[in-house]
């Protein structure tokens, strides 16, 4: 068995679980973050040498981690149940106590995962713009001059291009980059960038400068996996049957 694990509203992972359920040599299931959050029965055990997992899902799916053997996960957090708490302290603290039960069942995993979850986003680290822009320097990639004080006013995470250019998306997958036409130099620093944040899968976002050199603008965790087509979808299959990218 192989999972897709994201929300409702990633229609990117929902386009890719459709694709892939052709190119794996198991059955694939989609398992969305709202159905993991309503009506689920869990069965969470960590001992000494191993953890097990068994979850029955409201529409009497079961997953067992035992059989499980590679995942996609697309979680950036757990999605709370409707339930209503008097105050935003206990709501906090909820909320707090899943992620770290998410954190916990999805390392639990013994199969192949792109994208293991960290304690900054389940499906994997999560960086400010600030910080993503200096990792990206440190593997070649070129970047326009930034700055950003207190008085700024900006969320520190998204980065604008500058007007008249034009954003292009790149998804890198394990040691490829999609779409492929993007100059040898470009994808060596994705793949490095990557590689060096413990991605199996990033999307970054690139814009040509004035002088016709190519910038880099701000990465993710969870990409448009469709911007990358069905090669992508066969470099995703490839790394859950052989156990990674690289």
């Amino acid at each position: 068995m192989y999972l897709i694990l994201c929300s409702a509203m990633d229609a990117s992972a929902q386009w890719a679980a459709r694709g892939l359920g052709d190119l794996l040599p198991g059955p694939l299931e989609l398992v969305l973050a709202e159905t993991l959050a309503e009506g689920a029965t869990w069965e969470h055990r960590v001992e000494e040498d191993a953890t097990h997992l068994k979850v029955t899902l409201a529409d009497g799916r079961v997953l067992c981690g035992s059989r499980i053997k590679g995942v996609v996960n697309r979680l950036m957090a757990p999605t709370p149940a409707r339930t209503q708490w008097p105050s935003e302290t206990e709501q906090a603290y909820v909320h707090g106590e899943i992620h770290a039960f998410y954190l916990s069942w999805l390392h639990g995993l013994p199969c192949v995962m792109i994208n293991r979850p960290s304690p900054t986003c389940l499906d994997g680290r999560f960086f400010r713009v600030s910080e993503w822009l200096y990792r990206a320097t440190k593997t070649g990639l070129k970047i326009a001059p930034y700055r950003q004080t207190d008085d700024d006013g900006g969320d520190g995470y998204s980065l604008p291009v500058p007007e008249g250019a034009v954003r292009h998306s790149v998804v890198v997958a394990g040691s490829c980059v999609f779409p492929a036409w993007m100059p040898a130099t470009v994808k060596a620093g994705c793949v490095q960038l990557a590689k060096d944040t413990g991605l199996e899968l990033m999307g970054a976002d690139l814009y040509m400068d004035e002088g016709g050199e190519w910038c880099f603008a701000g990465a993710s965790s969870s990409p448009d996996l469709m911007a990358g087509g069905t090669p992508l979808l066969d470099q995703i299959a490839a790394m859950l049957q052989r156990g990674g990218g690289r």
